[in-house]
């Protein structure tokens, strides 16, 4: 079993401090002996209750006991008495000592989130009485009584601290303990751990230390051999090399070559100093090779080109002819060298390594998390270009602990690997697989040859042997298999393509592997989802693919609806764990596309699962065929077809028809020497399939085409198959040769190809009816459509500004995905008034209505990356803008906005007078007017803020300021709205109207925009007193830095929330340009979760509300490295002197107050300016998940009406509401 927790029973500090630095222990379990033990910030402690305590009243015992701790408590009525106390006060964990299957069931209905039990024996027993609502811990002694547990499938084993070095030395244990689910940092000044658990690089460790002197890697034809000692050691040695090459942490180390030797070398060696191995097929064109280098921003190319034309390739990209973030070629051992001073070979690489010293190695193999990217993994392109898949170290190791726990992987086993190490299967189910384990990874060659892999399974005594279905047919036709002794085989697996149980059958019986297994998965998810286990019945063993992998989810889902479909019905396989990539690499829309909100990831395999949970492919969602409205399932056909015994193979896709929308082409091929023809296949078909399944087409091949990793390309035989049957009308008997494709029989000459076909019955629309119709809203990217599509917004046509001309065509067409222009088609009214009243604002803006997560204000909060994007695409605008202002010489800037919008603007005027030396006022707009400043307007910008543009207040002090002289900028997200109409000047942020119930993207797209307008300011009024093109950067890439961390500090966020539910008050505190950071996420606390928030600058919260905090008022500390940062490091040592609970967001590097607080957001900026973008997420997220678990709807915490008067009234006239 994977993702066991681990409970260690310490008994002092010293212990807890030594085990924390390990980063195994989940929870610390102390004594109740009246000494408490507190931990440091971030422990999750467990106090195991003693009778004196249970002798008072609840209340009493649970006031008694360390601040947020939970409890071990008897099942005795006492100690329920005082879980349910605890649990009223939101404590955990909260676990029962229980001996029987009542007192468990006792425990679950209590409330309880765990089971402790001394006897293994009873795990099965107290799941199913507790009806798996609680975990089953088992209180384990010795290693023997561990393992034990283990076998018995309990979730948790609490153990004696003692313990707890000595079972994280055996391999099962340690690959199955999950990681804490919070990092904590060593205390200051502590010797941090040179590897952080949970990372390969701490995986090659701890193989050396428990495996060290067995077999780690063979290549034999190489001739090479590593012991697990001698592979850490040249993993480290090329670490070295990869730090004296310039390589730091997050940087992509591009490797081309096939399974060579050094493979397994590069791929943990990036892991283990930080870098990102980017996975390149060695079959690649140059043209693909070149789209893989530029998509990922490869600083490294490691090769070993094979072929002249390769070695060529390798050559040019050394003298430059590469994409510009290509640093360096290195040429491996048994390449085709190219010259001294454009390559560097192997062995000058490895000595550059010299010059880094052990320190800093250290220092680099520190830094990796568990939750990193540590790999690129491009996809094998059967559907057209390839995507890169990011895979973190956790979900690598999590993949490849549960495949070979599955497998009962050992260190006695050694693993024939004969498929490539550019794949999953390669470099996870393989060389990490046999890592965790401690068995000997055997590479039989560079290269796939039947011949050498049954040499190598005979002199190696293989026992397991990997491949996909093309290999082992090679294998099983190979003249030399009969006289090969494979009998040291014992199980292997076949994936990567669907396999026949005829296929799986003659593996188990003629390669000697009577445990073979089936899996199932695909890149993005690290990669096998689902296996079968060598336990099942072998007709689930080999005709299945098995159940869901621990640590992973599976729903068969109906691909329109997204619903969870019942036992055996087919549909869209999901699956969701920390296995699923985190997205693929700079591809937002496509990553929005495969990956849902909920963290499902969308395989586009039709599949079902029966009763017991084993799984079934039934073919691609897209590739299912829809012939006349009905689903064909291209799977079903060519299993049918492979039945009969003069076909080798088959493939099914769908071509184009004008009649039924889609008919059936099957590919076939057959059986050396075979001689069945179209006419007999048909008929086999008609026996055994309905009638609208059986192919239209059938042709012959001799092959198909297939990707390097062993998968046919459906999208070419898709192409080819088109290309033959030309329109939807192509007689059957006039078929033409596709290019590319070997056939067999006749050949004519190619005709014609009508691409209209597949559309012909749908009749074109008039060009006058296309121009005048509404479009239909688009929603931003992952989020839903509207509810009743045929809605749209209208815009009127507006000729372009001044500032727009120039603009090409594709930045327009983003622009107006992006600005929502101001004004409403005439028949919304109708289509409103239609509907009801729930909620009618949400209806009027095409939003659907929410009851639960993920609320539309969730969808707002994820959508910022993207607004940003929007709002930077128009920085030429800003700059245009800047120029204007400083033509004016203003001596300040007065910023005006209402709400959130003053916010924007405290944020705004500190960054006006860092980086412009423009000291500035924010007013709240309705205060401004009513008490205007005595100052010479004329010598003033005037910064307006209103994300909807048409905040009453805000319009007429703008238009007031514009009259008294001052140049007035408004900054809104709506063009022609009213703020913009008061103003000289407008700066667009993307967004248009928001869907929740608080403000999100406009705060953030507004303080970005304004920065960048203060940075153009500072180039004119203060050139060089700034790097100010470096700050433009950084600030440019916080879009991709708030997507790239969103899922961490979602999740951060919600467990943070969890924790502090019952606190009764927040105090968020934040300096110079951040107090406005502060002020903004204490309003959303207000309006997301109801929960009384007050913000404070530093010096306030020193000389006030410090005295008066306790347990029950949480501190929220905004804290980046700058001028404020030594004020609140001290408000965060006084909060840990008086045990308040803290949490502070800070930048990623932080060391001082992230020592001290209870809980830490990291934020990847150090500038105190820009930190402000990103800092917003986590202070938008915190609330929204205290209000989600308060049981509050963010949607509706606020009216949006006022906010939209002017769209209220253009609804609904005055006296109609």
């Amino acid at each position: 079993m994977v993702g066991v927790r681990l409970w260690a029973e310490v008994t002092g500090r010293a212990e807890m401090d030594t085990l924390r630095r390990r980063g195994a222990v989940e929870t610390f379990v102390v004594p109740d002996d009246g000494t408490p033990i507190y931990g440091r910030p971030g422990d999750r402690l467990a106090v195991r209750v003693g009778g004196r305590r249970l002798a008072g009243q609840p209340r009493t015992a649970a006031a008694g006991l360390p601040l947020r701790a939970g409890a071990i408590v008897p099942a005795s009525a006492a100690g329920l008495a005082l879980l349910a106390e605890l649990r009223a006060r939101r404590r955990e964990p909260l676990a029962v000592a229980i001996a029987s299957a009542a007192e468990a069931r006792a425990a679950a209905e209590a409330g309880a989130s765990a089971v402790l039990a001394r006897d293994a024996g009873l795990v099965a027993g107290l799941a199913e009485a507790a009806e798996g609502r609680v975990a089953v811990i088992v209180e384990a002694r010795t290693t023997v009584d561990a393992e034990s547990a283990l076998r018995s499938g309990a979730a948790g084993l609490l153990v004696p601290g003692e313990l707890v070095a000595e079972l994280l030395e055996l391999p099962a244990v340690a690959a199955s303990i999950a990681p804490p689910p919070t990092a904590v940092r060593a205390p200051s000044g502590a010797r941090a751990p040179a590897v952080r658990p949970g990372t390969i690089g701490a995986a090659v460790d701890r193989a050396a230390r428990a495996f060290g002197t067995r077999d780690a890697l063979v290549h034999v034809v190489a001739g090479r051999r590593w012991t697990y000692a001698a592979l850490r050691d040249d993993v480290r040695r090329v670490g070295r090399a990869l730090l004296a090459a310039g390589i730091r942490p997050g940087d992509r180390v591009a490797l081309w070559a096939r399974n060579v030797p050094e493979w397994p070398l590069v791929q943990l060696a990036t892991a283990y100093v930080g870098a990102v191995l980017v996975t390149v097929n060695p079959s690649l064109t140059e043209e693909e090779l070149e789209f893989v280098l530029s998509q990922s921003g490869a600083n490294l190319l490691i090769t070993a080109p094979r072929t002249p034309a390769q070695a060529e390739l390798a050559e040019r990209m050394a003298r430059g002819g590469a994409p510009h973030e290509l640093r360096r070629v290195v040429l491996l051992p048994g390449a085709v060298a190219g010259p001294p001073d454009a390559a560097l070979d192997w062995a000058r690489f490895l000595e550059g390594g010299s010059r880094v010293g052990g320190a800093d190695l250290e220092r680099a193999a520190g830094r990796p998390h568990p939750d990193d990217v540590v790999t690129l993994l491009y996809t094998s392109g059967t559907t057209g270009f390839p995507k890169g898949a990011m895979l973190t170290h956790r979900g690598m190791l999590q993949n490849a602990a549960a495949v070979g726990g599955n497998l009962r992987l050992g260190p006695a086993d050694r693993l024939c690997l004969a498929v490539p190490f550019h794949h999953c299967f390669g470099s996870v189910m393989g060389t990490l697989a046999a890592l965790t384990f401690g068995a000997a990874l055997v590479v039989p060659a560079d290269w796939f040859e039947a011949g050498a892999v049954l040499g190598a399974v005979a002199e190696e005594r293989c026992t397991v042997l990997y491949g996909v279905p093309t290999m082992f047919l090679a294998e099983l036709d190979h003249p030399d298999r009969p006289r090969t002794d494979l009998s040291s085989l014992r199980t292997g697996i076949v994936a990567g393509a669907p396999v026949t149980v005829d296929l799986a059958e003659l593996i188990v019986r003629d390669l000697h592997a009577p445990d073979l297994v089936v899996a199932y998965g695909l890149t993005e998810a690290s990669p096998v989802v689902t296996q079968t286990s060598p336990a099942d019945p072998p007709e689930l063993r080999l005709g299945s693919v098995g159940r869901t992998i621990a640590g992973a989810e599976v729903r068969i889902a109906d691909p329109a609806t997204g619903a969870a479909l019942p036992a055996g019905t087919p549909g869209e396989l999901w699956t969701r764990g920390s296995m699923v990539m985190k997205g693929y690499f700079d591809m937002p829309e496509e990553t929005a596309a495969a990956i849902d909100r909920q963290g499902w990831l969308h395989t586009g395999d039709l599949a079902t699962r029966d009763a017991r949970g084993y799984v079934r492919i039934v073919g691609r969602l897209k590739e299912m065929v829809i012939r006349g409205g009905e689903n064909v399932y291209p799977a079903e056909i060519e299993t049918v077809a492979r039945r009969h015994p003069g076909v080798a193979d088959a493939q099914v896709v769908g071509v184009p028809s004008g009649y039924l929308g889609e008919e059936v082409f099957a590919w076939i091929r057959l059986e050396p020497g075979g001689s069945v023809g179209e006419d007999e296949l048909r008929r086999h078909f008609e026996e055994h399939l309905a009638p609208f399944k059986v192919p239209r087409w059938i042709r012959f091949a001799e092959a198909f085409p297939m990707t390097a990793s062993g998968k046919v390309q459906k999208h070419r035989l898709r192409e080819q198959a088109v290309a033959l049957v030309g329109g939807a009308a192509a007689a059957p008997d006039a078929v033409p040769a596709a290019p590319g494709l070997p056939f067999m029989g006749p050949k004519v000459m190619p005709g014609s190809l009508d691409t209209r076909a597949a559309s012909a019955s749908v009749p074109p629309r008039p060009l006058d009816e296309e121009a005048d119709a509404a479009p239909v809203r688009s929603p931003r990217p992952g989020w839903d459509r509207p509810a009743t599509p045929g809605w749209a917004w209208r815009p009127p046509r507006i000729e372009p500004t001044a500032q727009e001309e120039g603009v090409t065509m594709d930045q327009a067409r983003r622009r107006g995905q992006r600005i929502k222009t101001w004004g409403i088609g005439g028949n919304v009214r109708e289509q409103i008034e239609s509907t009801g009243e729930v909620p009618i604002m949400y209806r009027a803006l095409g939003t659907p209505v929410r009851t639960s997560h993920p609320f539309n204000l969730y969808g707002d909060i994820r959508s910022q990356p993207e607004a940003l994007r929007g709002t930077f695409e128009a920085a030429h605008e800003i700059a245009a803008v800047a120029r204007e202002l400083a033509r004016h010489d203003p001596i300040g800037v007065i910023g005006l906005g209402s709400g959130t919008s003053q916010f924007v603007a405290q944020v705004a005027n500190g960054a006006f007078a860092r980086f412009a030396a423009l000291s500035g006022w924010d007013y709240d707009s309705l205060a401004f007017l009513r008490y205007t400043p005595p100052v010479d307007f004329s010598r003033y910008g005037v910064m307006a803020y209103s994300g909807s543009g048409s905040t009453v207040d805000t319009v007429a002090a703008a238009r007031q300021s514009r009259e008294a002289g001052a140049y007035t900028v408004a900054f809104t997200s709506i063009e022609g709205s009213p703020v913009v109409q008061a103003s000289d000047a407008r700066i667009l942020t993307a967004g248009g109207f928001d869907t929740g119930g608080s403000d999100t993207f406009h705060y953030t797209t507004r303080i970005a925009a304004a920065i960048y307008l203060a940075l153009e300011l500072g180039k004119i009024r203060r050139p060089g007193a700034f790097d100010y093109e470096e700050h433009q950067r950084q600030l440019l890439d916080t879009a991709r830095q708030m997507a790239e961390i969103f899922d961490t500090v979602d999740a951060r966020c919600r467990t943070i929330a969890e924790r502090f539910l019952e606190v009764r008050s927040i105090l968020v505190v934040g300096g110079g340009t951040n107090h406005g950071t502060a002020e903004e996420i204490a309003l959303k606390f207000d309006e997301m979760a109801h929960i009384p928030t007050k913000a404070m600058s530093p010096g306030r919260h020193i000389h006030g509300a410090l005295g008066l905090t306790d347990e029950s008022i949480l501190t929220v500390l905004v804290a980046p490295p700058g001028t404020s940062y030594r004020d609140l490091h001290s408000i965060a040592r006084v909060t840990q002197v008086l045990k308040t609970p803290s949490v502070a967001i800070v930048s990623e590097d932080d060391t001082e107050i992230a020592d001290i607080v209870d809980y830490v957001i990291r934020i990847p900026v150090r500038d105190e300016t820009i930190f402000a973008v990103l800092a917003v997420l986590p202070g938008q997220l915190l609330p929204y998940w205290c209000g989600v678990l308060l049981g509050l709807n963010p949607d509706t915490q606020r009216s949006n009406v006022p906010k939209h008067a002017r769209v209220w009234n253009m609804l609904f006239p005055p006296g109609t509401h």
